[in-house]
């Protein structure tokens, strides 16, 4: 029996920003898995958020140099510039987890919404802030249509704060979880704009490493069809031509099998997005597992079924093999994202961008400027 989401399920460990946009959010554990009727028991799709897998404190960027953190501080902080001479700051939450809170603000230059994520120092141990480092050096650097913007940093001697784009709408999570499916127009639609976006960052050599429907937000809470951003780069990457990445990192669901056993390539975020693109069109995660044990041992088994008659009978066999080309368990199999861009099942034509940010609008949001511009499970199977 196919499992239908419910309403009001808890997630787990993993980050999320909010049911609406930059927020991080903590809830309850995870949802008990419905019976499909067999020995094995097919979760819910709240489970996909509460299973995370990362060894980042023994190899996460380990030969990344402690100087990379002064070089933030000192070239990517402002320091000694009162946020609230710039921005109206609302008492409004709007998400909040580990690392601290997102609250709703105002540019007292330009007017524009923005979101304020306000980091607390005094947890800002040498790991937090290498997850920060990434979050905010790769964002900075990043200008696309469909990636929440980071425009600048403030540091007081108490806390941090991100200043970044307003998406106060649903969840690519939430929206699932309201519509139990997407239609497969829909989720053609959706794979381009989330394609669109990753294709970019790979083209700037920025690998995410933790590309899941919980990390994409629409930009307009009234408008579940409004432009769709990516979020959440702490576990992001620079990776040059050729190079690779090590350390486990994401979420079970989501993690491609190279990422399990190392080293990988910026392709992990083309499986990631095959997972999500599965679970748009079918409602359910391709496999399912009690511990993370179980999930990472389904996703590295090579006779793992991903598809079933009765679950893609329905659906159009373009999307099937759109499915098939991302989740190629050999990376070098597997497609880069600007070749899967021109499969046949996505829309073709230039998709607008009405909500983009005008350029004039973010020189006043810097506002002058005449200066440069959560909580993890550690696991590894056997």
């Amino acid at each position: 029996m196919r499992p239908h989401l419910r309403e009001g399920a808890g997630a787990g460990m993993g980050c999320t920003h909010g049911s609406a946009a930059t927020a991080e959010a903590a809830t309850a554990g995870p949802a008990k898995p419905t019976s499909n009727g067999t020995d094995s028991e097919e979760p819910a799709i709240q489970q996909v958020r509460s299973l995370r897998v990362s060894d980042e404190v023994a190899t996460y960027e380990a030969n990344c140099p402690n100087a990379l953190a002064g070089n933030l501080r000192s070239t990517r902080i402002r320091k000694g510039v009162d946020i609230h001479a710039q921005f109206e700051i609302t008492d409004t939450v709007f998400g909040h987890g580990a690392f601290g809170v997102v609250l709703k603000a105002k540019s007292l230059v330009s007017n524009m919404d923005v979101a304020i994520k306000v980091i607390p120092k005094r947890d800002m141990d040498e790991m937090k802030f290498r997850l920060l480092f990434n979050e905010v050096e790769n964002c900075l650097h990043l200008d696309h249509p469909n990636i929440c913007r980071v425009f600048e940093v403030y540091e007081d001697e108490n806390s941090l704060q991100l200043v970044m784009e307003s998406c106060w709408g649903r969840t690519l999570y939430d929206e699932l979880q309201h519509c139990e499916r997407f239609p497969p127009a829909r989720a053609a639609a959706t794979c381009k704009q989330m394609l669109e976006a990753v294709s970019y960052c790979h083209k700037h050599n920025v690998c995410h490493r933790d590309l899941k429907l919980d990390n994409w937000v629409y930009k307009d809470p009234s408008n579940p069809s409004s432009q769709l951003k990516l979020i959440d780069f702490g576990f992001s990457m620079l990776v040059e031509e050729g190079g690779q990445c090590s350390g486990v990192l994401g979420t079970c669901y989501y993690v491609a099998p190279e990422v399990i056993d190392g080293p990988y390539d910026s392709r992990c975020d083309l499986w990631s997005l095959g997972i999500v693109a599965y679970m748009l069109l079918s409602g359910v995660p391709p496999f399912w597992g009690r511990s993370n044990s179980e999930i990472l041992g389904k996703v590295r088994c090579p006779s793992h079924r991903f598809f079933t008659e009765d679950e893609w009978r329905e659906l159009p066999d373009e999307a099937l093999d759109f499915c098939r080309q991302l989740l190629q368990r050999d990376p070098s199999l597997r497609p880069t994202a600007c070749q899967i861009l021109k499969h046949p099942w996505l829309p073709q034509r230039q998709c607008t961008s009405p909500d983009c940010c005008d350029p004039e609008v973010l020189v006043g949001v810097r506002v002058g400027h005449c200066e440069e511009k959560q909580q993890l499970v550690g696991h590894r199977p056997p």
